[in-house]
């Protein structure tokens, strides 16, 4: 199955559409637990696009994602990610870095716990590590404690 979004020229595979939806919905929890985050609308987690009405930068160069300062806040998140979601994730809240290859959910909670800690911080300097270790920390808990999968089938 194929899904079309309305407001750019964004074509997602099923598997695509339902990990862009996981993304929103760890985004949702995440404002649940960190008040301070930008309020969720359906184009606060969207697919990248060159779109210049959603996203103002015309590439994605390495990244996975990445965070819009701009207001409207907003998460792009590269489509190719959101049809594998797999890769190597820094976890830059411990010193040094550490890179981790992650696959399927765990990558993308990881991703998101990323890029949520950008919100009113600059690159990842002392401040956004402090917030990424928080964010990280509460959907790390989210999935040991088996909530994320009980909310999931909510």
């Amino acid at each position: 199955m194929t899904v079309v979004s309305s407001t750019s020229l964004v074509i997602l595979t099923n598997s695509a559409q339902e990990n862009l939806e996981l993304c929103r919905f760890m985004y949702r929890y995440l404002k649940l637990k960190h008040p301070e985050l930008p309020k969720f609308k359906k184009n606060t987690v969207i697919p990248f696009t060159t779109s210049k009405r959603l996203c103002d930068d015309s590439s994605m160069g390495g990244s996975y994602a990445h965070f819009h300062q701009t207001k409207p806040n907003r998460i792009c998140i590269k489509q190719k990610t959101l049809k594998n979601p797999s890769g190597k994730i820094g976890e830059h809240h411990v010193e040094p870095t550490v890179w981790r290859k992650l696959d399927g959910n765990f990558f993308l909670a990881e991703l998101m716990a990323h890029e949520v800690a950008h919100f009113r911080t600059k690159g990842h300097a002392k401040t956004f590590k402090a917030k990424n270790l928080k964010t990280y920390q509460t959907i790390a808990n989210w999935f040991i404690s088996g909530d994320f999968y009980k909310d999931r089938n909510d």
